[in-house]
């Protein structure tokens, strides 16, 4: 089976990805291992994001 995919790529601000994905826009899959980060894990993550 062959499937075509289009992607379209631009800029969302972190606060829109946020409200979309509340929202049911996207839809996050469980993943096969547990949970690994802990909350200094989930900080530094964050901080990061203010840099893009």
């Amino acid at each position: 089976m062959n499937a075509r995919v289009s992607i379209d790529v631009h800029k969302e601000t972190t606060q829109t990805l946020i409200d979309d994905l509340k929202s049911g826009k996207y839809f996050l899959p469980s993943f096969q291992r547990q949970y690994v980060w802990d909350e200094d894990d989930i900080k530094s993550f964050i901080d990061s994001l203010a840099g893009c």
